[in-house]
């Protein structure tokens, strides 16, 4: 799977990089959830935090916290498949 990160839908750079990636990786491969640019991510990093942890009502905050569930999505899915399959072979 591969994330866009820092993405803001207003910049054509950030557009044409996301649409770069979903070109290489097709939509299967690629994360829904997009990491907005905000100064709460420098404010992180400049405190050595999270930004759930300094900011954790910014909107990077809720997409972060959106990622995570996508990712869990994905490997519950993964997880299901694989369960059937094994099932399926015996």
């Amino acid at each position: 799977m591969a994330l866009s990160t820092l993405y803001t839908s207003r910049q054509n750079l950030d557009k044409e990089i996301r649409e770069k990636v979903l070109e290489k990786f097709t939509e299967d491969f690629v994360f829904r959830t997009t990491i907005p640019r905000a100064v709460a991510v420098g404010q992180a990093t400049a405190t050595l935090q999270a930004v759930v942890e300094s900011s954790p009502e910014s909107a990077p905050a809720f997409a972060f916290r959106k990622l995570v569930a996508e990712i869990q999505e994905v490997f519950n899915d993964e997880q299901e498949a694989e369960t059937t399959s094994e099932r399926n072979t015996r």
